[in-house]
This record gives structure tokens, sequence and C-alpha cells, in this order.
């Protein structure tokens, strides 16, 4: 009997190192992409479902029109390929270029995956689409008028979030 608990015990932490070592390498990562500024959007601070994480949007790189893809057939879930280039510090889709289901042999571009297409427009999300504000700081929260945030893209375009600026100034 001793030894299944024993047996037990064991797996209990060898699972918790795996898991300590997956967040590990997931914030390595996070620290080892390209680092590019993109603009982020109003939207309504706080969710009242989810408490203090508050939702982001990208007016720049999310709501794209339908003439901008390479290929007819948008369907949800597609994986996609978006170009960047850098206009000032921020980064938006890069000019003239098409957005690809085949992933770019190079440059700066993000992955993302189509969320809707309504009309001309497709819309896509990245990932990266919702920011965790510290309790302290929640209610202090509002939007100024120039947000952005730090992400960083790893080398197969996932993107993830390092920090949200708040009229140029880091926050928290």
């Amino acid at each position: 009997m001793r030894s299944k608990n024993t047996i037990k015990f064991f797996l209990v932490v060898i699972l918790q190192i795996i898991i300590l070592i997956g967040l590990l390498i997931y914030h390595i990562g996070k620290t080892k992409g390209r680092k590019i500024f993109l603009r982020v959007g109003s939207v309504d601070p706080l969710s009242p479902i989810r408490g203090r994480y508050i939702s982001l949007y990208y007016p720049d790189i999310s709501s794209i029109e339908i003439y901008k893809f390479d290929y007819s057939s948008v369907k949800i879930g597609d994986v996609v390929y978006v170009k960047l280039q850098k206009v000032n510090k921020i980064w938006k889709i890069k000019k003239d270029s098409k957005i690809s289901k085949k992933k770019p042999k190079g440059g700066i571009y993000i992955k993302g995956i189509v969320e809707f297409c309504r009309y001309s427009r497709v819309r896509l999300k990245y990932g990266i689409e919702s920011y965790f504000i510290p309790e302290e700081y929640a209610k202090e929260f509002k939007w100024g008028k120039e947000n952005y945030v730090e992400v960083s893209i790893d080398e197969n375009g996932t993107a993830a979030l390092v920090k949200l600026y708040i009229d140029g100034r880091p926050f928290p």
C-alpha cells in the first residue's frame, strides 16, 4: 500500500515539474522573439465576466478587406500570415502585400486565425487579444489617446503580448 502512495506522490511531483518547465519555455519565448509595437484600439476596459482582463483590438491588422488575401475562399478557422512593416514606431500590414496561408520566406510577419468573414471584410485574431491588469491598477485604468502594445513575434509568426502602453507610457 505504501509503494502505491509513493508512486502517486512522485507522479504528482513530476507533473508539477513538467508544468513549471512549460511555463519557463513560454516566458523564454516571449523574450527571444522580435519585439514590435502594435496600435491598440479602445475597447471596453474590463470584462465583468472575465474580471481584470481587458479585451484588445488591433485596428491596423485585425479587420482586413477581403481583396488583401491571396486566395478567394477565405473560411473561418483558416491560419494565415500577415506581413508587417514599420511605420514610425508602430507596425502595420505591409503595403501592397497579400495575406496568405503560406508562411513567408522572410521579413516580419504575424500568424493569425480567421475569426469571421462578413461582406468584404475579414476579422483576424492573433492570440494577443486580452491583457491582465493587476488588481491594484484595475480601478484606475482608462484608455488614453496613444495606446499600443509591445509584442514578441517568434520565427513562426506566433505573437506573445509583452507590455501595454497607455499614452506612450508602460502600464502598469
